[in-house]
């Protein structure tokens, strides 16, 4: 993920929390990467829908850099996510769960937050 693509997920995050949106905001990498996520005006959280990346390109680090991403944005911005974990992607429940766990989310069903740190992570 480039520096202007880091930005431009910034740019899109930003203008969806300054409008307390609470529609879907989907962002999608030339490579089909896909996050799907929305604002919680209710919890001041952001709620990660979909964590999508093509099975030809899954085991090469690209959803950890996308988590590294927004997981670094709700650091900076001091505000909590949520990701609902759903297997409908044919990734097991526990490969998932174990993933989002190794990222600091918390939980044992389908729903798993993570509050945010005071602390910068390498995202580049």
């Amino acid at each position: 993920m480039s520096r202007e693509q880091v930005q431009l997920f910034y740019d899109k995050l930003a203008l969806n929390l300054k409008a307390h949106s609470v529609s879907l905001t989907e962002y999608t990498l030339e490579d089909g990467c896909t996050l799907d996520f929305w604002y919680n005006s209710r919890k001041d959280e952001l709620v990660i829908e979909l964590l999508y990346v093509p099975e030809e390109l899954r085991l090469q680090g690209k959803a950890t850099k996308l988590l590294k991403v927004i997981c670094t944005i709700a650091d900076n911005i001091a505000i909590n996510l949520t990701v609902l974990v759903s297997n409908v992607y044919g990734i097991s429940f526990d490969i998932l769960k174990s993933f989002y766990q190794s990222h600091g989310f918390q939980g044992d069903g389908s729903v798993m937050t993570r509050k945010h740190q005071n602390r910068d992570l390498e995202v580049f």
